[in-house]
């Protein structure tokens, strides 16, 4: 059974992850292959990238027709500021969502906020700081039916944060520095604040790069370092995606 996946990517990692793990559409490779060959061997997947933050190129109306899915990666950009391009993929996705209702979307992180952005949410720096390394995940109720359980674990990397929920979606979980961790819209579109694409060794080198260069604190980077000894809920998530993609989402 073939998909194809459109990956939006919004960035470009930093040198010390892309050298050794690629950009963030290698990565989202990656997790949808490693998660094919655990749930289900059968499944392939045709990728095409579109460098969204640096060309204006976009899957065409045929393409689109075409498409079984679409990823929105993460980004070190502002989801809300006033720039072209960021305003141009959000009009993009939220054309999408609207008009191509067979075509699944994810977010992740940027891709998240940049989802609720479309649907009338704004995107502000948390009140509470950065979120880097594993958090635990309170899950709504719908939230424990698509994972089937009360909490999950999962790498995070950021510090901007959708404000409210936006409109039409559903609240799947939350931390307690920051509410809105995953958002559901029916069976079409599904997003993460946190990164279920990243391994330990990705969000350890981001983390130590960042407090290299003075972003974060030893403060930070040691809450880092103690959070990254705990198991996350990677491959459940990665499984939960397939899921999503195949329409068989249990919600």
């Amino acid at each position: 059974m073939k998909y194809k996946i459109a990956i939006f990517n919004a960035d470009l990692p930093m040198a010390s992850v892309t050298q050794k793990y690629g950009d963030y559409a290698h990565m989202f490779e990656n997790m949808f292959t490693r998660a094919a060959a655990t749930y289900n061997s059968s499944l392939e997947f045709i990728f095409n990238t579109y460098y969204v933050y640096k060309e204006d190129v976009y899957p065409s109306e045929e393409q689109l027709g075409d498409l079984d899915a679409i990823v929105i990666t993460g980004s070190k950009f502002y989801a809300g500021d006033d720039v072209p391009w960021i305003n141009k993929l959000t009009e993009v996705v939220k054309k999408i969502i609207n008009n191509y209702n067979k075509i699944k979307v994810l977010g992740v992180c940027f891709g998240h906020q940049i989802i609720g952005r479309a649907f009338g949410s704004s995107i502000i720096a948390n009140p509470n700081g950065w979120e880097i390394a594993p958090y635990e995940l309170q899950l709504t109720e719908t939230g424990k039916r698509v994972f089937a359980k009360d909490s999950v674990t999962i790498h995070q990397m950021h510090q901007d944060i959708v404000r409210e929920i936006p409109n039409g979606f559903e609240l799947l979980a939350s931390t307690k520095t920051c509410s809105n961790q995953a958002f559901l819209k029916g069976q079409q579109v599904l997003s993460f604040q946190g990164h279920p694409e990243f391994s330990k060794d990705v969000v350890q080198a981001m983390a130590s790069t960042r407090f290299d260069n003075g972003l974060f604190t030893k403060e930070q980077f040691s809450d880092a370092e103690n959070r990254l000894q705990k198991d996350t809920d990677t491959s459940l998530f990665e499984q939960i995606i397939i899921k999503f993609v195949m329409g068989n989402l249990i919600t």
